[in-house]
């Protein structure tokens, strides 16, 4: 769960890795499709083939054998059984080149005569084989077609190891005396098997070839794409830290070549902004300066006017003209407080003085602010 969370974590902060992914699993997906597509075409093909090959094969040895069990005289069920076994070989031996692999004959469930031979079988595994579903496609078949089923090849029927597919193709054969008979002959389908399985094969390693060019090509493509929008979000971090020249380079005439453009004209118009602003601060701190230097001058005139009137406000018998003078001594002193203010920001602007931290008992603070 660990990793998980961690994988999205970085997915969501890497654009490049959430296109790799995506182009990965599309990729997965479409190869997948193919690669079923292909497989299932290729085996349809290829049995499909096969099966007629094998039908075609397995309808000549039948001819070929009913025409030697219709030219035979013979009368006793010894000579039918040991025709019939010549045949059984015969068939097995002709068939070899096509992929037969065994041959069974069965007497036919609607068959009556009273002399009958034992059932023969190339291979005692074919016994297994012969199931109640191509003896009954047999016997529904019209005369002189053939019936056939998919199976699989016994272990004991061939070099290999485990089962292989097979086609079991049964059809109706005419003893004389004996009449008439099923013949089952075995295919194998092992050698289009082992076709389906490289083809197969084949296909998963190109498949998987594609998948990691593919990914590799986004990777890559992605990639040099977002190059110039990480450059143009670094230009941006330097331009909000106070690098206001920071320019990008303009490469093209595409929509990346456009961000850049804007980037750099929004930047200019920044800079340009900002000098302005800063030389208006200047003339703003050097008119502080020059009004207040100024008005020390009048005000310190002021200020004796005003300690001479108040010194003498003892004097003064006007009830009004006394208050005016302790009005304006006290307003002076304001205004000399502020005066004194101005000046002490206009130096801390100018940068010519220097603040240091110190520590302060608020309370005396704030008794000296209600008193």
């Amino acid at each position: 769960m660990a990793g998980l969370a961690g994988l999205r974590a970085l997915m969501r902060r890497s654009l490049i890795l959430r296109v790799t992914v995506a182009a990965l699993v599309a990729g997965a997906v479409l190869i997948t499709v193919l690669l079923g597509v292909v497989t299932v075409t290729i085996r349809e093909s290829v049995f499909s083939d096969k099966r007629d090959a094998v039908l075609a094969d397995a309808m000549e040895r039948v001819r070929t054998a009913q025409a030697v069990l219709d030219a035979a005289t013979v009368t006793s069920p010894d000579e039918v059984a040991f025709l019939a076994q010549t045949q059984v070989t015969s068939i097995r031996g002709s068939s070899a080149g096509a992929g037969g692999v065994g041959v069974a004959l069965r007497r036919s469930g609607s068959e009556s005569s009273s002399v009958a031979i034992n059932d023969l079988s190339t291979d005692s595994a074919m016994d297994a084989l012969v199931t109640h579903d191509i003896t009954q496609a047999v016997e529904d078949a019209p005369a002189g077609t053939l019936a056939w089923r998919p199976t699989q090849v016994p272990a004991s029927m061939h070099s290999g190891s485990g089962q292989e597919p097979g086609v079991l193709v049964g059809t109706r054969l005419s003893l004389p005396v004996a009449g008439q008979y099923d013949v089952y002959v075995l295919y194998t389908l092992a050698p289009e098997q082992r076709l389906v399985t490289v083809a197969s094969r084949a296909v998963i390693t190109a498949g998987v070839g594609f998948a990691l060019v593919t990914v590799l090509g986004v990777w890559t493509v992605t990639a040099r794409v977002l190059r110039p929008v990480r450059q143009t979000s670094l230009a941006a971090q330097r331009l909000a830290s106070g690098t206001l020249s920071e320019r990008i380079e303009v490469r093209g005439e595409d929509e990346l070549a456009g961000l850049a453009t804007s980037f750099n004209t929004m930047a200019a118009s920044l800079q340009a902004q900002i000098e302005r602003y800063a030389a208006l601060s200047t003339v703003q701190r050097l008119f502080v300066s020059d009004v207040s230097h100024e008005l020390r001058t009048p005000l310190t005139t002021i200020r004796m006017a005003s300690d001479q009137l108040y010194a003498a406000r003892t004097e003064i018998e006007d009830p009004l003209a006394r208050r005016s003078a302790e009005l304006l001594n006290d307003q002076v002193d304001r205004f000399q407080t502020m005066l004194t203010d101005l000046l002490e920001i206009s130096r801390i602007d100018s940068g010519r003085v220097e603040l240091r931290v110190s520590q302060e008992d608020l309370r005396e603070v704030v008794r000296r602010g209600l008193s």
